[in-house]
């Protein structure tokens, strides 16, 4: 991406996704999916500070400057698919993901901000790397009970998440221009010397690094869940009930942030067909999302719970134009 609004920002991307799929026999399929994705940007934030308030500053400013180093990003994706007809109606999944994430470069942040507008700045180094591994299989089918049909959906899923992040700064607080001359967001002049620029020292992994700081990560969890939509009066009338339990483990750098949950998190939903154009749905469902990490003081951040309500009509047009009235309470 050229031509940013940002002075001097920029955008180079590129993508890989190579997909491969082999059928083993008329009811076994497996697939393989590779992407792979680097990008390279000026500044990965387009931030502006003013003593004034919002929207002060030009929307052309720069934070940064076309001296420093570029940041760049790249992630590897594998996953594997693996599908299986047991009979008609029964079918199990199964499907497993690797994914690596990194990032190198450095953030220019702000030490100082006078009133007519003179900052001084300074860089931080803006490292961080992620390892996320992931598994899950489920089984679906039917089952019936004389008029009334259940659909069934079950399986478990576990996984792992780590983080390794190095976000320090350098003792130098002003990243001076040539001359020393004062950098100024209402005019802004760009160009640091090389000499002025600080050195980060990579020589030791980012995994040492970071254990010296809270940006560390270990997140596990292995979850099952089960459902049952039963269907009745040729199913016109469904109701789903459903439930989720959830283990999952932080792995804290102390025994204060150590987490362990045991959750479980139910579903209940009900629709009705009461034309062949229209139909009413309702669903009340629970929410479960470990967290890592930890606040200022060393707390660490509890997971996020929720309880969500919704309402819908979904109203059909010649099977072409759909029309939906939804009613949401979180």
């Amino acid at each position: 991406t050229k031509g940013s609004y940002n002075k001097y920002n920029y955008t180079d991307k590129y993508i890989i996704a190579p997909v491969i799929s082999y059928q083993i026999d008329s009811a076994t399929l497996i697939t393989a999916e590779y992407t792979t994705q680097h990008v390279e940007a000026q500044a990965l934030s387009t931030y502006g500070f003013s003593s004034k308030g919002f929207g002060d500053t030009d929307p052309s400013f720069f934070l940064g400057d076309p001296s420093l180093d570029p940041n760049k990003l790249y992630d590897h994706n594998i996953t594997l698919y693996f599908n299986h007809k047991l009979d008609k109606t029964w079918t199990i999944n199964g499907q497993s993901a690797y994914v690596k994430y990194g990032l190198l470069g450095g953030t220019p942040w702000v030490s100082s901000l006078a009133p007519n507008g003179d900052m001084r700045r300074y860089l931080n180094i803006s490292e961080e790397l992620a390892i996320n591994k992931n598994f899950q299989v489920s089984i679906t089918g039917d089952l019936v009970t004389g008029p009334v049909v259940h659909r069934i959906l079950t399986g478990i899923d576990m996984g792992n998440l780590k983080t390794w992040g190095d976000f320090s700064s350098v003792q130098q607080p002003d990243l001076q221009l040539a001359g020393n001359a004062t950098f100024n967001i209402y005019n802004p002049v760009y160009g640091i010397p090389f000499a002025n620029i600080p050195y980060f020292d990579r020589s030791r992994s980012i995994q040492t690094r970071s254990g010296s700081n809270v940006y560390a990560t270990n997140l596990t969890y292995t979850g099952a869940y089960l459902q049952d939509e039963i269907r009745m009066l040729d199913a016109k009338l469904r109701l789903t009930l459903a439930g989720r339990f959830t283990h999952a483990v932080t792995v804290g750098k102390t025994n204060a942030t150590n987490i362990s949950d045991n959750v479980f998190s139910p579903r209940a939903g009900l629709s009705y067909s009461i034309t062949k154009d229209f139909s009413a749905y309702t669903l009340y469902d629970q929410s479960f999302l470990p967290q890592a990490g930890q606040n200022y003081a060393g707390d660490p951040f509890k997971p996020v719970r929720g309880n969500n309500i919704e309402f819908f009509n979904i109203f059909e047009t010649n099977q072409k134009i759909t029309w939906n009235l939804n009613l949401v309470m979180n």
